[in-house]
């Protein structure tokens, strides 16, 4: 599961939804500030809704890159456009005005996506598989991994 993330669970029940810091960008010093905030716990809620944590090593662009399948329809497409807009406020550059809308993302990522079947992980509805253990690029198992005993 994601460590250091704001929160304590996902969307519905962290103290603030991403959702909610992004539309409230004041409280968090700026648009900057939000996007810092709520971009993990897009990436935690993500991980909840499919009930499969992402390996505590990956970092953000790990996750882009390997934790999602083309097939698992906008989610994907969506989250590149959020962290489009989270990367360079994350490496320090403090802006109020950014290169998009991130709250209209994040609306999109909550209504348009698996995630708008929340609360509690995806079960039996098919989009359990938007995150596969076959993972292209992912770490290798470790050896033994798979063999019968």
């Amino acid at each position: 599961m994601l460590s250091g993330s704001p929160g304590t669970a996902g969307a519905g029940s962290t103290a603030r939804s991403a959702l909610e810091i992004l539309e409230q960008p004041g409280a968090y010093g700026g648009v900057a500030g939000a996007l810092r905030a709520a971009f993990p716990l897009v990436l935690r809620d993500v991980e909840q809704a499919f009930g499969r944590p992402f390996p505590p090593h990956w970092t953000d662009r790990d996750i882009l890159a390997h934790g999602l399948r083309s097939d698992s329809g906008l989610l994907p497409t969506l989250l590149l456009d959020l962290y489009a807009l989270y990367e360079p406020v994350r490496y320090g550059q403090e802006r109020d005005r950014v290169a998009g809308d991130p709250v209209a993302l994040a609306r999109r990522v909550y209504s348009e996506t698996p995630l708008a079947r929340r609360p509690g992980p995806v079960a039996a509805t098919g989009f359990r598989t938007a995150f596969s253990g076959q993972r292209t690029g992912a770490p290798p198992a470790s050896p033994g991994a798979g063999r019968p005993p």
